[in-house]
């Protein structure tokens, strides 16, 4: 388990998840708690369900969706377990690109996965570095890597 909180101590990796969950949390709080134009949770967990429009792909499902996205922004900004929760970010951004955003083409304006594509990136980034510097993971850890 020391993989999993082992960080390097310089600055990159605050920036980086610093902006990663900037950027996530929005999408998560709006999905999860309705705020900023959002639906309520049980409506817009079935209009995910409804939109990837794959038979596999469950109601059940769509909460974890909504928790990854939600939880995992939380998680990457305050630095705890934070290699799960890039990870987890990833895999949405991942199921983003690849569902939804795919047949758009590149381009975000035209609904494209340019964006999606970008913070996976960012959260694979953050699975490899760890958390940085100012987090709850490097606090727990005695094994830092130097920067």
């Amino acid at each position: 388990m020391k993989w999993l909180f082992r960080t390097r101590s310089g600055i990159g990796g605050l920036i980086l998840r610093l902006g990663l969950a900037a950027a996530m949390f929005p999408h998560g709080a709006q999905k999860a708690l309705g705020i900023w134009g959002g639906k309520p949770l049980k409506e817009t967990a079935e209009m995910l369900r409804t939109g990837i429009n794959q038979s596999w792909f469950s109601t059940e499902l769509a909460y974890c969706v909504i928790a990854a996205e939600f939880l995992g922004a939380i998680g990457v900004a305050l630095g705890f377990l934070t290699r799960l929760a890039a990870l987890s970010i990833l895999s949405v951004m991942g199921g983003a690109v690849y569902f939804v955003h795919w047949k758009n083409g590149f381009f975000a304006a035209a609904g494209g996965f340019e964006y999606p594509m970008a913070l996976g990136a960012m959260a694979l980034a953050v699975v490899f570095l760890g958390a940085g510097r100012l987090s709850v993971d490097g606090a727990l850890s005695k094994d830092r890597l130097p920067a």
